[in-house]
């Protein structure tokens, strides 16, 4: 579950970075 999360978050960062 953790493992997820992280990969989650990576996800969203990179989506974040774009959007900025």
């Amino acid at each position: 579950m953790a493992s997820q999360l992280t990969r989650h978050g990576l996800l969203n960062d990179m989506i974040s970075f774009k959007n900025k």
